[in-house]
């Protein structure tokens, strides 16, 4: 096995590190901690659901990132044909808020085995995010949802997912992508994930952020 060494005259630690840098090389001759470059995804935070609830809520978008991704995994309902839906949050510390009201928008492209659905929606309270996932014990949704600069107050919050899901109808393994907007100028400061109808039962939804390139 081969045996490396490092001339740690080169090295520099610095002791004022903060969460989120990275070890990188300064020169040809130094190191030292510094922030992460930007375009990269940067892990933020993971949930583990192990018993039915409701939705789960990320509340914190911290303006240290651009755009934020949230990957799922094994996502499966307490009700047969439940469909993901995302609702935002606006507002800041007491007065944030998830808004029910009807400015949300998407578009949808699912395709089965068998059949191909596109489905345009408007002015609904929430952002259609699937088509119906299956209950059975090997039935879930696996997704990667995508915001994009929910900071901003100058255009509509865009969100992009894309999903690996089976279906209620026959167990088909299928295909959605899918696009939603909030339709306002109004900064979102968080998002919820939920379920058509019933509860999430178990799963995993983990949280990134990118920083300006």
């Amino acid at each position: 096995m081969a045996i490396v060494t490092i001339n740690n005259r080169s090295l520099n630690r610095s002791d004022t590190a903060t969460s989120g840098q990275v070890f990188t090389a300064t020169s040809a001759t130094a190191s030292d901690f510094q922030d992460s470059s930007g375009g990269m995804w940067e892990f933020i935070s993971s949930t583990n659901i192990t018993s039915g609830v409701s939705q789960v809520d990320f509340t914190t978008l911290s303006t240290d990132y651009q755009d934020f991704c949230w990957t799922i995994q094994q996502f499966h309902p307490s009700a047969d044909d439940a469909n993901l839906y995302i609702r935002v949050f606006t507002g800041t510390g007491g007065s944030q808020a998830v808004f029910t009201g009807g400015e949300y928008g998407n578009a949808q492209i699912g395709q089965s085995n068998s059949t191909l659905t596109t489905n345009v929606t408007g002015g609904q309270a929430y952002m259609r995010m699937s088509q119906g996932i299956g209950n059975e014990n090997t039935e879930h949704l696996n997704s990667e949802v995508i915001l994009y600069n929910p900071h901003d107050t100058t255009f509509f919050t865009a969100i992009r997912n894309s999903s690996a899901l089976l279906t209620s109808t026959g167990n088909r393994a299928t295909v959605d992508n899918t696009c939603g907007s909030f339709v306002q100028t109004t900064a979102v400061t968080g998002l919820r994930f939920y379920f058509s109808s019933g509860t999430i039962d178990s799963g995993r939804i983990s949280m990134y952020g990118r920083k300006n390139s």
